[in-house]
């Protein structure tokens, strides 16, 4: 249930376009789980729109990383447990 709130797509079967993408349900203010193998974390939006990623265990590196269409800045994006959100 909450990956289809979500949205949330993963695609990291080729090591050169590493995708992680949502479509929340949900207006902002939400905060959402993030799941998958070896990954937890958390996607959070604001009431203004702004997005942010955070896990609490793994490491993740993306080439894409995308709510409702917005990518987050940056050739990749690299997530790690511990380490500051990526926002935007």
């Amino acid at each position: 249930m909450p990956l289809a709130i979500s949205g949330q797509l993963a695609d990291l079967s080729s090591p050169t376009n590493r995708s992680l993408t949502f479509e929340p349900r949900l207006a902002p203010p939400y905060s959402l789980p993030i799941m998958l193998p070896g990954v937890l974390g958390a996607l959070s939006a604001s009431a203004a729109g702004q997005h942010s990623v955070a896990l609490t265990v793994g490491e993740l590196t993306l080439d894409l990383l995308a709510v409702s269409g917005k990518a987050a800045p940056g050739k990749t994006v690299t997530l790690r447990a511990g380490a500051a959100p990526v926002t935007w």
